[in-house]
């Protein structure tokens, strides 16, 4: 009876594993340990793979373990010997995930030494485990980044990102769209990568936007008082300190010296250090990236402890952290920037409830702001899932 419990709740334990866990659980190298524990023991291989689903399905009991054990057709050596090998190789390769999600309830190495065993012995199997998982990384991020290529419109992508540029930048500095921010920062990512004009174009975007003001005051640029819009501000900070690459400690020295400075606020001081961190990422990239890892670039920078937090919990298919395709956070939509908010029109006579109230919700936002964008995502996704 209670092992028919047990087998019932596989799959719903299973599920709760993290990632790695189940990827393990689903390779070879834990098919093999499997049946190498079964050779060496003279057990039959069902024998251990129920011993697998006891341990998930019992969340690791492991006096339960033991005492399932026990009842092998093993002798008092082979016992403890198989207990030890049992951990070690079916589970040490993944003891830091587990230790990791249960808050430290699940000790594997601990356990592991009260059974007589010693770490070192399985070191072949956790570095066998840590080269599948890169592997696997790496043709996820190949897999992503093909699709990507298939669906990236070069053309409409610049278009909306020009917009942004030259009219909208304190409207995304001010979203708090985060999904949609890193699908903007993916999407700068890939332009500055692969197309090579790109790079000009968005500077001179930049340089141009006369429509965005920082500030009520007038400024002083090359002796001349101008309104503080973003091409003024961009045109004193070079002004000021040349066309080369710079570090966080000149920015701070201009944000807190500056005579241009003084009039502004808080929240405007802090909207000039992301303009000019933005022209930095651009004009200088990939240089301005020197010592970040690829998956922490970002052109628009955003607080993404939050967002990378909720990507954690959510259940992706890939193992990594990396915000892919794969979560919904793909490019954005240039429809944005060239259609009117008011002609926006239903394409399917059979949306269903969430997405009406998508397109009914959608007019409400600015054309280039990340709520918009995030909310055409969504809608596209959704959109998808109907026509399939």
């Amino acid at each position: 009876m209670t092992d028919n419990i047990l087998e019932n709740q596989f799959s719903d334990k299973y599920n709760l594993l993290p990632n790695e866990v189940q990827f393990f659980l689903n390779s070879e190298l834990s098919g093999e340990a499997i049946l190498s524990l079964a050779e060496k023991y003279k057990l039959l291989a069902d024998d251990v793979y129920n011993l697998v689903f006891i341990t998930v399905n019992s969340v690791f009991d492991f006096k339960l373990l033991e005492e399932r054990i026990k009842k092998l057709n093993l002798s008092g050596v082979s016992v403890k010997n198989f207990w030890a090998d049992f951990l070690g190789h079916l589970w040490l390769p993944v003891a830091g995930y587990l230790e990791k999600s249960s808050d430290g309830k699940i000790n594997i190495e601990l356990e592991l030494i009260k059974a007589g065993g010693k770490k070192e012995l399985y070191t072949e199997g956790v570095n066998a485990l840590a080269d599948e998982i890169i592997d696997e990384n790496i043709k996820e991020i190949e897999r992503e980044a093909e699709d990507y290529r298939k669906n990236f419109d070069v053309q409409e992508e610049s278009a909306y990102i020009f917009d942004i540029l030259s009219s909208d930048i304190i409207t995304i500095f001010n979203s708090k769209s985060l999904q949609a921010a890193a699908g903007l920062n993916r999407s700068f990512i890939y332009l500055l990568f692969n197309e090579k004009s790109f790079k000009n174009e968005a500077l001179r975007a930049m340089m141009n936007n006369t429509k965005e003001l920082i500030g009520d005051n007038k400024i002083n640029v090359d002796n001349k008082q101008v309104e503080p819009t973003i091409s003024a501000w961009l045109k004193d900070f070079i002004k000021k300190h040349g066309s080369i690459l710079f570090d966080d400690l000149l920015l701070a020295q201009y944000l807190n010296s500056s005579e241009n400075i003084k009039n502004l606020n808080s929240k405007e001081k802090e909207n000039l250090g992301n303009l000019i961190r933005l022209y930095k990422n651009i004009a200088f990239f990939p240089d301005s990236f020197a010592n970040v890892p690829p998956e922490r670039w970002q052109i628009f920078s955003f607080d993404a402890s939050e967002y990378l937090k909720n990507l954690d919990n959510s259940n992706k298919k890939n193992i990594n952290n990396i915000p892919s395709e794969s979560e919904e956070i793909k490019q954005g939509d240039p429809d944005d920037v060239l259609n009117d908010d008011n002609n926006f029109k239903p394409e399917y006579s059979h949306d269903n409830e969430e997405l009406q109230k998508l397109k009914n919700m959608i007019s409400s936002f600015p054309p280039a702001s990340l709520e918009r964008k995030a909310i055409k995502e969504e809608i596209r996704r959704l959109e998808k899932k109907l026509i399939v």
